[in-house]
Parts: structure tokens; C-alpha cells; sequence
């Protein structure tokens, strides 16, 4: 690039700046004098969504929360609840045999009244010691408050 050309391309930069300086004291200028403030409008139906979803529900059916048996274990204190749009599920299993569960990824699989599959979710339990009992909680966005049952695998 020639010194006269890169001259012209230093004026043309600053006279950009100062243009574009200008253009916003000048917007800043015309929204103070006509006293523009910026508007927002919010549906009321957000509201409405919002305190749906701030309600707990529980899903405390007598099949769903009756105590079930994974890998000889028993499945127990079962709690499905949804809150904020949040399904959250937790249940206790207790180690009440005579070997040491070895830690792995389990399948809790939820279910319809027809056994009709609603979805599975994964979560990993560690090692459970012969006697001692372990937590399972897991949460989810989706609306598990139709489950009837569940099946862990």
C-alpha cells in the first residue's frame, strides 16, 4: 500500500469513528429531550405458566409407591414429585441380602396403567455393602405424573 493511500484510509477510519460518535449523541440527544423511554411487554400468560409450574405435585398412587425388589434388593420410601416443571423421583434400596452389590448404570424404566412405556432414565449406583442402604434420586423436564409404575433394571 502506498503512503498517500494508507494516508486516506487512516482519514476515512477517523472520520467513521467520529460519525458514528455523532450518530449516538445525537440518538441519545433526541430520545432524553422527547423523554423516549423503552417499552417491554410481558404476557400475562408467562405469569400464568410460571405459577402452574410452582406447584408440587406428587405422584403418591398405591402401585407406584409400593415397595418393589431390584436384584434381590428391596425398593422402598418412593417419591416421584414435580415442581417448577421438574419431575424429580428418589426412592431408598436396601441391601438385604447376603452379597455386596457391585456399583453400575441402572435403567429406571416409568410406565402407563398398561405397562406402555413412558421413558427410560439412566443413573449409576454405586457399590451397596450387605445391610446398608443406598439413595436413588434423578431428575427430569419431563412430565412423569402419569406413571403408574416403575420398573428398575
Amino acid at each position: 500500500m502506498k503512503k498517500d493511500e494508507k494516508k486516506y484510509s487512516i482519514k476515512f477510519y477517523k472520520l467513521l469513528i467520529i460519525i458514528v460518535i455523532l450518530a449516538i449523541i445525537g440518538i441519545g440527544t433526541y430520545c432524553y429531550i422527547n423523554k423516549v423511554k423503552p417499552t417491554f411487554t410481558i404476557s400475562t400468560e408467562i405469569f400464568e405458566v410460571a405459577k402452574q409450574n410452582s406447584k408440587t405435585e406428587k405422584n403418591e398412587s398405591d402401585e407406584f409407591v409400593k415397595e418393589k425388589e431390584f436384584n434381590g434388593m428391596k425398593v422402598n420410601n418412593i417419591s416421584l414429585e414435580r415442581n417448577g416443571g421438574i419431575s424429580s423421583f428418589s426412592a431408598n434400596i436396601e441391601n438385604d441380602t447376603n452379597k455386596k452389590f457391585e456399583g453400575r448404570e441402572i435403567k429406571i424404566t416409568f410406565l402407563h396403567e398398561d405397562l406402555t412405556q413412558i421413558t427410560i432414565l439412566k443413573t449409576r449406583l454405586d457399590n451397596i455393602e450387605v445391610g446398608q442402604t443406598a439413595n436413588i434420586k434423578i431428575s427430569t423436564s419431563l412430565n412423569l405424573m402419569d406413571a403408574y409404575t416403575f420398573k428398575i433394571e
